[in-house]
Parts: C-alpha cells; sequence; structure tokens
C-alpha cells in the first residue's frame, strides 16, 4: 500500500496512483470535505471504483477520528462518555445492477479499508425460506414473507436477533451471493440480516432504485441525513429517476383490484367480530376502484387530470391518508388468505404505489409544485398471446425531469451527491436536465497511451456507397450491402472479438436477414464466427458464454458479436482484451420520434425552458444527446485497463459532422480521424494494431 496525501488526507492505495487516479480522489475529498456536489467522468479501466472507494473511506476515516476527539475532549469536563456514532457521515453507495455492485464489492476487499458494510437486496434475491422462494412473483413473496414474519412462523427471520453480532455477518466484507450463502449455511435470513447491518454499517450498497425511489426508500428505512451519495454508473440515472416518479394503470390492474376488494369483502363477511364500519369502508372501497374505470375514459395531456379523477373519488392531499389506511386492510387481509396469496396479480399494491407517486409533495400539500413535471395520456393498447388480442385501457402518469426524483433526494440533508461514471458525455446537458447545483465537475484522461487507442469514421463502404443509416436509408438495399462488405473487410483484419452495434432490433434484423438472403452473411462466417444479442434475457448467458468461447477457439480468427446501443451488451458487460479489439457503431442511436413518451418528453423540453432556474435544453438537443450517449456507452466496451488496447470504428457520414465529433468523451475527441477512402482505413487500421501489440508486450514485460 502506498501513503498518498490528497487535500490534507492520508490516502492508503494500493499502488502509486495515476496523475489521472489522483485528479480523481482530488475531486471526490473536495465534495466531502466542502459538502458540495460533484459529476466525475473517468473512463473504464482508469481505476475509478478503486479511487471512489479509497478517498470517501479515507476522508471518512479522518473525520470520525477528529469527531470523536473533539467529543472527548469536550466530555471529558462532565465525566460522561460521548455516543460518537450518532450523525456520523454513512456512506450509500449505489450502482444499477447487483452484479455491479458485487464487483464494487470485490475492488473493496483489495484495498486495506474494512469498513462495516451493508448490501441490501430483494426478498427475491435474498430470500432462503422453500416455501416463499418458490413463488413466482416478487410481489407474491414479499407479501408471504410478511406474513410469516408477522407469524413469526419462518425460523431463518427468528435467528436474525440472536445471530446479528456474529463477526461474520457484522465484521466480513460479504457481496450479496456470499451473503446468501453464509445464511443458508447458519440458517438466518439474509434479507433481514441486511436490514439489521444497515443501522451500523459505515457504507450500504443498494441498487438505484432502492435510493431513488421514494417508496423504497421508506420501505428500507434509509436515513439520509448528512450521507454522502454515490451513484456509480449514472450515465441512466436520469431516466431512472424520472421512471421511479412515473407509473401506468392499465384497466387490467384496476380489474385486479376490483377482484381482490370483492375477496376481502368475502373475507370480512366470514370474520364475525367483524365491525359495520370496516365492512362500509371496503364497500365504498369497491364503488371508488369501479369509478376509477370509469373516470379514466377520455383521452387528455394536462397532468392536473390526475388530481381531478382521485378528487371526484374524495382522495385528496387531506384525504389520502384515510384512503390508504383502508387499502392497507385490504391488502393484509387477502394476503393472509392462501387463495389471494396464490395470485398473480396485486392490484391493490400497485394503487397504493400509485398514490405515493402522486401525492409526494408533501411540504406543499398541494399538486401545483408537481404539475409542470407531469403528463397524462390515456391511450388504448392491444395486448395479444397465443391465444387471443384484447384492448387493454392505461392510464400513463409520466415524470419528464429527473430534477423532481432528484431534488426530493437532496431535500433529504444529504452532506454530498457525487455522480460518476466512464461515459457521462455531455455533461452540459446532464446539469441541465437535474437542475441541481454541481459545483465539482471533472472530465478525466485515460491511462493508456495514445498508440493503444484509435479511432476513426467511416463515410464510406468498399464499393464507395455512402453509410448512413438514417430512417429515410437504412432499409435500401445499397446501404445494407455496403455495412456488411464493410463489416467483412474489418473481420478480415481485427484480431479476436469484434463487437458491432446496430442502433435498434429492428435495424439490426434488417441487416442480418439481408446479409443471409445475399450471401454475405456467409462471406462474414469465413473470417469470424457470428453471435446475436437476444432479445430474451434468458438466453443471454448462453450466448455470452458461447461468443466466449469462440474467441479463445484456437481453430478460429476470432469472433462477432451484433448487439444493439442501450442493450444489455452495450451497457454494461466487459469485453476486456481479445474479447473486444474493436467495436463498430453502425449508426446514431436515436430514440424512435414518434413514441409517445419521447414526443412529449421533447414537448416538455421545449415549454419549460423559459421556467427553469437552471440552464436548460430544448427537445431537439435533449433527442440527439440520447443518441450521443447511447454511442458513448458502447463504445466504453473496448479499453478495459491499463495494458488493454482497441479500436473504435463510427461507420456512419453523419459522426464526421462537429456536433457528433463534440459529444464525444473529451479523452476521445482529440484523437477521431476521418479517412478520406476505405483503403486508407483499412491500412491505418492494420498498422495500429500492429504497433499496440508490440508496445503492450513490452508495457507488459517491463
Amino acid at each position: 500500500m502506498v501513503l498518498v496525501d490528497v487535500r490534507g488526507i492520508e490516502v492508503d492505495f494500493p499502488f502509486n496512483p495515476y496523475p489521472c487516479q489522483l485528479d480523481y480522489m482530488t475531486n471526490v475529498i473536495q465534495c466531502l470535505q466542502e459538502g458540495k456536489n460533484g459529476i466525475l467522468e473517468s473512463p473504464t479501466g482508469t481505476g475509478k471504483t478503486l479511487c471512489l472507494l479509497c478517498a470517501c473511506l479515507a476522508w471518512r476515516q479522518t473525520y470520525v477520528a477528529q469527531v470523536q476527539l473533539n467529543q472527548r475532549i469536550q466530555m471529558q469536563q462532565l465525566q460522561q462518555n460521548p455516543n460518537t456514532d450518532r450523525n456520523m457521515p454513512k456512506i450509500i453507495y449505489s450502482s444499477r445492477t447487483h452484479s455491479q455492485l458485487s464487483q464494487v464489492v470485490n475492488e473493496l476487499k483489495h484495498t486495506i479499508y474494512r469498513p462495516k458494510i451493508c448490501i441490501l437486496g430483494s426478498r427475491e434475491q435474498m430470500c432462503i425460506h422453500p416455501e416463499v422462494a418458490k413463488l413466482q412473483s416478487n410481489t407474491a413473496k414479499i407479501h408471504a414473507c410478511r406474513a410469516k414474519v408477522n407469524a413469526r412462523t419462518c425460523h431463518f427471520c427468528n435467528n436474525v436477533e440472536t445471530k446479528k453480532d456474529d463477526p461474520s455477518f457484522s465484521e466480513n466484507i460479504l457481496d450479496i451471493e456470499e451473503l446468501v450463502e453464509l445464511g443458508g449455511k447458519q440458517k438466518v435470513c439474509p434479507y433481514y440480516m441486511a436490514r439489521e447491518l444497515r443501522s451500523n454499517a459505515d457504507i450500504v450498497f443498494m441498487p438505484y432504485n432502492y435510493l431513488i425511489d421514494f417508496k423504497s426508500r421508506q420501505s428500507n428505512s434509509i436515513d439520509m441525513k448528512n450521507a454522502i451519495i454515490i451513484c456509480d454508473e449514472a450515465h441512466n440515472l436520469e431516466k431512472i429517476c424520472e421512471d421511479s416518479a412515473s407509473f401506468d394503470l392499465s384497466s387490467a390492474d384496476i380489474a385486479n383490484c376490483i377482484d381482490e376488494v370483492d375477496n376481502f369483502i368475502n373475507i370480512l363477511q366470514r370474520i364475525k367480530s367483524t365491525t359495520d364500519s370496516e365492512e362500509y369502508d371496503a364497500t365504498g372501497m369497491r364503488c371508488n376502484v369501479n369509478n376509477l374505470y370509469c373516470l379514466t375514459m377520455r383521452y387528455v395531456i394536462e397532468s392536473s387530470y390526475i388530481y381531478e379523477i382521485f378528487k371526484q373519488l374524495n382522495v385528496t392531499f387531506e384525504t389520502k391518508h384515510l384512503f390508504v389506511q383502508v387499502l392497507g386492510k385490504c391488502i393484509d387481509a387477502t394476503v393472509s388468505d392462501s387463495k389471494t396469496l396464490r395470485a398473480k396479480h396485486f392490484g391493490l399494491e400497485k394503487v397504493l404505489d400509485i398514490l405515493t407517486v402522486i401525492f409526494l409533495d408533501l411540504s406543499s400539500g398541494s399538486s401545483s409544485n408537481s404539475q409542470r413535471y407531469y403528463k397524462v395520456i390515456i391511450y388504448i393498447e392491444t395486448l395479444i398471446d397465443y391465444y387471443s388480442s384484447n384492448c387493454c385501457r392505461i392510464l400513463s402518469y409520466w415524470c419528464f425531469s429527473p430534477s423532481y426524483s432528484m431534488k426530493e433526494l437532496i431535500d433529504q440533508e444529504v452532506r454530498a451527491v457525487i455522480l460518476t461514471s466512464g461515459t457521462l458525455s455531455p455533461i452540459e446537458s446532464l446539469v441541465a436536465e437535474f437542475q441541481v447545483s454541481f459545483p465539482v465537475q471533472l472530465q478525466n484522461p485515460h491511462v493508456i497511451d495514445k498508440k493503444q487507442i484509435w479511432i476513426g469514421t467511416v463515410s464510406k463502404g468498399p464499393c464507395g456507397t455512402a453509410l448512413n443509416s438514417s430512417y429515410r436509408n437504412r432499409s435500401s438495399a445499397e446501404y445494407l450491402s455496403s455495412l456488411g462488405n464493410t463489416i467483412v473487410n474489418f473481420a478480415r483484419i481485427i484480431p479476436d472479438g469484434l463487437l458491432v452495434f446496430f442502433p435498434s432490433y429492428p435495424v439490426m434484423n434488417s441487416c442480418i436477414e439481408h446479409w443471409q438472403s445475399s450471401g454475405i452473411w456467409d462471406r462474414i462466417c469465413q473470417h469470424k464466427s457470428l453471435h446475436i444479442e437476444p432479445q430474451h434475457k434468458s438466453e443471454f448467458n448462453r450466448v455470452m458464454d458461447e461468443y466466449y468461447s469462440s474467441v479463445r477457439d484456437e481453430n478460429c480468427s476470432g469472433a462477432i458479436f451484433l448487439g444493439v446501443c442501450r442493450g444489455k451488451v452495450s451497457e454494461g458487460v466487459d469485453f476486456a482484451d481479445i474479447n473486444g479489439r474493436a467495436v463498430i457503431i453502425t449508426g446514431l442511436p436515436f430514440p424512435p420520434s414518434k413514441e409517445a413518451k419521447v414526443m412529449l418528453k421533447m414537448q416538455y423540453l421545449d415549454e419549460n425552458i423559459g421556467f427553469k432556474e437552471h440552464k436548460s435544453i430544448c427537445g431537439r438537443d435533449w433527442y440527439r444527446q440520447q443518441a450521443s450517449r447511447a454511442v458513448n456507452q458502447a463504445i466504453g466496451r473496448v479499453i478495459r485497463h491499463r495494458n488493454d488496447y482497441g479500436a473504435i470504428i463510427l461507420c456512419d457520414e453523419r459522426f464526421n459532422q462537429k456536433d457528433s465529433i463534440s459529444q464525444l468523451p473529451k479523452w476521445l475527441k482529440d484523437y477521431v480521424q476521418a479517412y478520406g477512402s476505405f483503403g486508407l482505413t483499412q491500412k491505418s487500421l492494420k498498422d495500429f494494431f500492429s504497433t499496440a501489440m508490440t508496445l503492450v508486450r513490452l508495457h507488459v514485460n517491463f
């Protein structure tokens, strides 16, 4: 370990940090010392997670020691023992998925720091009770678990109290899989043990939705006061903030509610001790649910309409608490009934969550503050299954400003919020969307040498046909053939693994269909095996394993993985070294322009330009930047560490535009080259791989 002084804080780091790592830790500690929010971009492979953990834990360690010293000095005169645990800043580390959090926990194990940790997860991931675990839906597991815990019939949960001080739980650094495994061995519920460990933890790990979603934060009793909030892999945080404050209510959901209220009424009739008032409440609830269905038989987009609907049901800011109480009685009674527990749908639970979203603005006690963030749309959706098709009316209450959730988070008196990722560019639009001050900002360079990266724009294919995947051009046979022949030629000279990303699944499928019918597919397969990103997650691991095996197969010259921007592969899969020597971006992945949510988002931004306190963006700028962010995330699949190397090939003539280049990550912009002919591109790539391979071998041997 190396002791590094960062703004007066001694940080134990596993090795001598690179300059960009030192800059990163300096900005992190500045946020914590000054209590300021920060946006920190550092390319994948620069040790961002390690720097973040070491800097935060070193600062907290110093802060706690100073507070304890001051308290002891002050309390000596009173001869009392100070309580030094209260109000100590807790680190809340969030990321997109539990697999990413497990990687962070493993990084923590490589440091000298041994804080008390807790990792929060769902019952679906952590429950080890055989009866509950076999239930299909997560909602069913939640209610079954609660019923057993309340009745004290879950011996796994009953063992938590006696085992909570066991060092194997409280002193070890465990990721979620290790906690579940240990819980199984010791017959202790991992879910409730994690909740028990949370109160004394120095650092708490959780997925984004646990942090951003008010309902999840409340149910997990997460205390935010003076907390250090870290949002890693924050390139998707805008959407998560909007989604957590939105909902879709379908006519099928309302039908489920009616069934559940009927079940509740039947249960009440079987219980002789039930009072008349409770039965009246349930009957009134059924009338309200029926009325809710009738009141949604119109098409509007005014956000105030959602309050008009519930006002006609006598549900307002002032009366919602009574409605919630009756809902709670219905839910508690029905989930304790064995027949209801086996049901697949929990409509009343969804309505309860919806009320939390609608009436979240408790500080003002009115809807005026939240209305400008929302739009309402009611539409008909056709649901098609194997046997039939049915029309379903859907009421959507969509939030179009991530600032609504972000400001609500910051209002919990947090110490600082740090957003970080390998790809946050363009940062200006990110700040404009959140409408929160982020005075500390960093766009880090990479740790690699310039000879380890090749990035260029390719405007034409081998035959001179323009490469342009715009909506008007992407279906033409000439374009599809030109792109296919481009990949054939690159497959010849790029070693090992090659990633190819398309703007969407329909575009990818159209290309594959044309290449298979025209013989281009077979020509590509002469050089590398082809693997396609599946749309169903059940097939994902199998396809990935096949790709990795093909890359390592000595009888093959590598493999090609065809994926889509914004897909699972482009968002978070590691293609280090031979698994990803190059990435080809075949076009700009704009969101579907005719999709209702996209159109309303752009409309919202245009309508609110003059009403925001901070610098804002228009709908068109947002639309372009969504494409740029998706591209930046996809190209981040290559160059995963200091001794890695790879090529980024932008195969669309629109990438030559200054606007497209300006929205690339800062560390990449200076390396972009535009080639006048396809032949020059091939020659440059050949030279690059030859040089990079030699350079990296020298680094490793050194």
